[in-house]
C-alpha cells in the first residue's frame, strides 16, 4: 500500500517489554562509559588551566568600590617606583576661539574661509551671501 512505499523496505518491529529493558541496559552501559571518559577529559583540562599566579616585578592594581550612587576606583602601584607622569600638571585649556564676525564664542568652523563663526548670520557674512527675507506683509 501507500504506507509501505514511503518506508522503502524498512520493517518496524514491535519490541517486547523484555527486549526494551535489555536494550535500555545496554544503552546505560554505553552512556556510563561515555560519561566516565568525558569526566576524565574535563579533569585533564582543569589540571592544565591551573597556573601559577605569582608575578615578579612592578604591577598596577585597580580596585573599584560602589559608594552610594558613585563608584570610587583606587589605583595602586606595587613593587616599583611611581611613573613620573603622576607628578605632571595638566596642560592649560586652549584659548576659546572667537567668531570672526560677532566676537562671540565660536561653535563652528568654515573650511572655505578658514574662519570660526558662531551663528548662521555670521556664516552668511563670511561667505558673502546676502539673502533677502520675504517680508511678512
Amino acid at each position: 500500500g501507500r504506507g509501505q512505499a514511503g518506508r522503502r523496505g524498512v520493517e518496524l518491529v514491535r519490541l517486547t517489554q523484555e527486549e526494551i529493558l535489555a536494550e535500555a541496559a545496554q544503552t546505560e552501559i554505553i552512556n556510563r562509559a561515555s560519561l566516565e571518559q568525558m569526566l576524565r577529559v574535563e579533569e585533564e583540562k582543569r589540571k592544565v588551566v591551573v597556573r601559577d599566579r605569582r608575578t615578579s616585578g612592578p604591577r598596577v592594581v585597580t580596585k573599584s568600590t560602589r559608594e552610594g550612587d558613585s563608584v570610587r576606583t583606587y589605583v595602586t602601584f606595587t613593587d616599583g617606583p611611581l611613573p613620573p607622569a603622576i607628578d605632571d600638571v595638566a596642560p592649560d585649556y586652549p584659548p576659546q576661539v572667537k567668531c570672526a564676525v560677532t566676537g562671540q564664542p565660536a561653535r563652528y568652523f568654515d573650511p572655505a574661509s578658514r574662519s570660526p563663526y558662531a551663528t548662521l548670520e555670521a556664516f552668511r557674512t563670511l561667505r558673502g551671501e546676502r539673502r533677502v527675507r520675504p517680508s511678512a506683509s
